[in-house]
């Protein structure tokens, strides 16, 4: 029990999985006549799953007109977080080259923490579709941008910090 509540059912089926292969280990690497793990099963222990709170449309509502009274560009990342329910760091770390604006779609293939560019929380990519008002913030955000020499953003990242690197939570 941690701080006196129970264990997660993932984290008690991680434990098992453990135990299932270090007793399969141990199989092979003793003599041991067989796997004292292997035909048990988990039981329906563990904590209940907590529901996830979400926004209710009206405060999604009230959240994306508040919103309007940022900058631009954090306007432009919540309403890119609100329409496709990108994590922050998926979002974060977002490439002009995943921005599918002939199909109205944003393709989440990366993910950052603290400025490291690596695979979501998912470990895969996924496509989001988007609505006609997000492209054109997005279109709006990439005429914004400076440019280089062949039209498009020196920066490849759609929503870069200040001095052009992945924003930082927090």
């Amino acid at each position: 029990k941690l701080k006196g509540g129970e264990y997660s059912r993932a984290t008690l089926q991680s434990c098992w999985n453990t135990m299932k292969m270090f007793c399969k280990y141990a199989k092979s690497a003793v003599p041991l006549s067989s796997n004292p793990a292997e035909d048990i099963t988990l039981g329906k222990g563990g904590a209940k799953i907590k529901e996830k709170g979400s926004l209710t449309k009206d405060e999604l509502a009230r959240l994306i007109i508040a919103a309007q009274g940022e900058t631009y560009d954090i306007y432009a990342m919540i309403l890119t977080a609100a329409i496709t329910g990108a994590r922050f760091g998926e979002y974060s770390a977002l490439h002009w080259d995943c921005v599918d604006f002939e199909n109205g779609a944003i393709k989440i293939e990366f993910s950052q923490v603290a400025g490291y560019r690596d695979i979501p929380k998912t470990e895969k990519s996924r496509w989001c579709k988007t609505t006609p008002v997000l492209l054109q913030v997005l279109a709006t955000l990439w005429d914004k941008a400076p440019e280089g020499a062949d039209g498009n953003p020196i920066c490849k990242i759609v929503f870069p910090s200040n001095n052009g690197n992945y924003r930082l939570s927090g």
